[in-house]
C-alpha cells in the first residue's frame, strides 16, 4: 500500500484474505503501517485487514479488530488476541 494512501475502505479487499499472503504499507505512510501482516490504522490501532499469515502484534500497538478483517480466511488456523485489544467487531 503506498503511502498516499490515506483511506481505505472495510470492504476494499473482500473476499481476498484467504489468498493474501502478505501485507505491507510503505515507509511514511501518515495514516497506516503494517506489522506481522497486519493492516493498522495508526491513529485508532485498529487491525484493518488481517490475512492466512497474519500474527497479531503483542507489542500494544492494535487496540481493536475491525469489522471483517478476517472474513472469507478459511485457512486462518490459529488466532492469538493481545491484552492490547479491548474490541473485536464482527
Amino acid at each position: 500500500i503506498p503511502a498516499s494512501v490515506n483511506y481505505i475502505d472495510k470492504w476494499a479487499f473482500a473476499g481476498m484474505n484467504n489468498n493474501l499472503e502478505c501485507i505491507q504499507v510503505e515507509n511514511g505512510n501518515a495514516k497506516f503501517f503494517s506489522k506481522d501482516n497486519c493492516l493498522i490504522d495508526r491513529s485508532s490501532g485498529e487491525l484493518i485487514l488481517g490475512c492466512k499469515n497474519s500474527i497479531i502484534p503483542a507489542d500494544g500497538s492494535v487496540m481493536s479488530i475491525g469489522c471483517y478483517a478476517f472474513a472469507c480466511c478459511s485457512d486462518l488456523t490459529d488466532v492469538t488476541i493481545p491484552n492490547s485489544v479491548t474490541n473485536i467487531g464482527r
